[in-house]
C-alpha cells in the first residue's frame, strides 16, 4: 500500500526511522514535530517538514488539510521527571495533543490513525511486528 502519511514526532529517533521506512516503501511522507526533543537533521530527505506543537491549531489544520491516508503518531512529552513534577503539563501535551490530531484526522478523512507510543507501558506486549504497516491495539479505538 502506498499513499500519504503524516508521522508526528518524526524528528525524533523512532519517528524518523518510521518516516524513513515509509519513504522506502514509496509513501509520500510529511513529518510534524515541534523540535522540543528531536532534531530537524533527523527528518529524512524526501519528507516534508512541518514545525508545530501537536496541541496547536497548525497541527490540527495540517492533519485536516493534508489529504493523508495514515496518521502515525509518535510525538509526546516522554520525560518521566516532567511527568512526575508537572503531571498536568504532561497530560495536556500527550492527551490533548493526541485528541487535537484525531479531530483533525476526522475532519480530513484520514483513513487510518495509529497511536504508537509504547514506552514504559504496553497493555498488549505480544502485539508487535515490523513498521510501517502493522495492526495496533489502539487502531480499533481510533476509528
Amino acid at each position: 500500500m502506498n499513499g500519504r502519511v503524516l508521522v508526528t514526532g518524526g524528528a525524533g529517533f523512532i519517528g524518523s526511522h518510521i518516516a524513513e521506512a515509509y519513504l522506502r516503501d514509496g509513501w509520500e511522507v510529511a513529518v510534524l514535530d515541534d523540535l522540543s526533543r528531536g532534531q530537524q537533521s533527523n527528518v529524512p530527505k524526501g519528507a516534508r517538514f512541518v514545525r508545530a506543537d501537536i496541541r496547536s491549531p497548525e497541527a490540527r489544520e495540517t492533519v485536516a488539510t493534508g489529504r493523508f491516508d495514515v496518521l502515525n503518531h509518535h510525538a509526546a512529552q516522554i520525560d518521566v521527571r516532567v511527568s512526575v513534577d508537572r503531571p498536568a503539563f504532561d497530560s495536556h501535551t500527550n492527551v490533548v495533543g493526541f485528541v487535537n490530531l484525531l479531530e483533525g484526522a476526522g475532519e480530513g478523512g484520514v483513513k487510518r490513525r495509529r497511536g504508537l507510543r509504547r514506552s514504559h507501558h504496553d497493555p498488549h506486549p505480544g502485539n508487535r511486528t515490523q513498521a510501517p504497516d502493522f495492526p495496533l491495539w489502539r487502531e480499533q479505538a481510533c476509528r
